[in-house]
């Protein structure tokens, strides 16, 4: 979909397909076209405005079902390097045991009309990491890329067999590589994972939920806390590493509330903002909240926020909503554009939660929002 620039509402469509994995959509700098990374019979391909033909990606791809995804991470670079992400587990093998991260990065020439791609790689890193966010050209390595992810394995890989769920998502790993080979590969977990003993029945959670990096190249990871019992506080972790995955800064933030969603960003100005969303039982809320950095001893706190909450109506917002950030190719302004998910019904007259669920596409809605910055 696009619209015009300005603030007209009328959305057209500029293509549409099938795919039985994740879709991606990101901004070339380069060329200013959009690239959709899709996964038509599990095969990736990129296709890119404006006759969005498909171009198959080279290398050696595992065919999955719908039901089995590839668990792939995708993103841009200041100067058009796309880096696709997957993992591959080992079927001789426990699931989420034995696993490689495989990617392949390349740009696209748009006075030829065609991409170039850097061999496919594959790196061995054992226990399952999943749900990547990938910044091309962010990080101290030459041509290099970074990531961060979650820690997603099964219960059986966590030697805890009488878990009341089947997957353990505790720890966030730092990671970066060359784009076309793994001898520069690194990799630290900066939030650990809790040790957990053989009887457990419920596991701590630490799962991440939004990452971004700064003008400076600092990663910041956020992520939930939770468990692994009713009695444990609940919180927002904020992890800061530099662009060779030093820990900078490791805490929780205080002042914000112990449920929602939260993305992060920076404006054009440098100053970094928090943007925290959350279905209540009667109304959303949405605040954007000010980053505070502080020092000689680097620290990080929250301002005021902002009250953002009129513009989202009766509606009842479903899950993290999405913002153009770099890494997506958006060049940082002003302004931040994003989109969100909400239930298809508002709520009702007495205020009662309207029940629905994101895999019913017949009961949601998508909405576009634009939140113009203070300054």
């Amino acid at each position: 979909m696009k619209r015009p620039a300005g603030d007209t509402p009328q959305w057209t469509e500029e293509a549409n397909g099938i795919s039985t994995d994740d879709v991606f959509l990101v901004r070339d700098p380069a060329s200013d076209r959009a690239h959709v990374l899709a996964w038509p019979s599990s095969k990736p391909t990129v296709y890119t405005s404006p006759s969005f033909a498909p171009v198959a990606l080279p290398g050696t791809w595992q065919t999955l079902s719908y039901t089995s995804p590839h668990y792939s991470g995708f993103g841009i670079g200041p100067d058009g390097t796309a880096c696709l992400k997957v993992t591959k587990d080992n079927p001789l093998t426990a699931p989420t045991t034995t696993t490689e991260t495989q990617f392949i990065c390349g740009r696209y020439d748009a006075s030829k009309l065609t991409w170039s791609w850097a061999p496919q790689q594959s790196k061995a890193i054992g226990y399952r990491y999943a749900y990547d966010f990938i910044f091309p050209g962010a990080t101290g390595t030459t041509l290099g890329f970074g990531a961060v992810a979650t820690r997603d394995i099964s219960k059986t890989a966590a030697a805890a067999p009488n878990l009341s769920s089947a997957y353990v998502f505790n720890g966030v790993r730092w990671y970066s590589s060359n784009t076309s080979s793994t001898t520069e590969w690194k990799q630290t977990d900066t939030v650990v994972a809790a040790a957990l003993a053989p009887t457990a029945t419920v596991a701590r959670t630490e799962r991440l939920r939004d990452a971004f990096v700064d003008s400076k190249k600092r990663t910041f990871s956020n992520y939930w806390i939770e468990g692994p019992t009713s009695a444990d506080a609940r919180a927002h972790g904020i992890v800061v590493n530099d662009e060779r995955g030093a820990l900078l800064y490791k805490a929780t933030w205080s002042t914000l509330p112990t449920h929602g969603f939260v993305r992060m960003f920076e404006d054009q100005q440098r100053r970094l903002w928090l943007l925290w969303t959350t279905q209540g039982p009667t109304s959303s809320t949405m605040k954007l909240y000010p980053v505070k950095e502080s020092g000689p001893t680097l620290s990080f706190s929250l301002g005021t926020p902002i009250d953002l909450s009129s513009a989202l109506g009766k509606y009842s917002v479903q899950g993290n909503p999405h913002i153009a950030v770099p890494r997506g190719g958006q060049a940082i302004g002003n302004a931040v554009d994003g989109t969100l998910m909400a239930c298809n019904a508002t709520y009702n007259v007495a205020g009662a939660l309207t029940q629905c669920e994101t895999t019913d596409v017949d009961r949601m809605r998508v909405f576009h929002f634009r939140i113009r910055l203070p300054g």
